[in-house]
């Protein structure tokens, strides 16, 4: 994510990626941690 030409640009792109790697472990591990949950409460 180099495209960003203005100043202070390498500070947006690593919050961007920082931002979109949490989202995706968000998306990834959340419905497997909510099924867990749910095992535990129902064991």
């Amino acid at each position: 994510m180099n495209d960003v030409t203005y100043a202070g640009g390498q500070v947006v792109s690593n919050g961007r990626e920082i931002g979109s790697r949490l989202l995706y472990y968000v998306e990834d591990w959340g419905p497997r941690i909510v099924a867990a949950l749910v095992i535990l409460l129902i064991g």
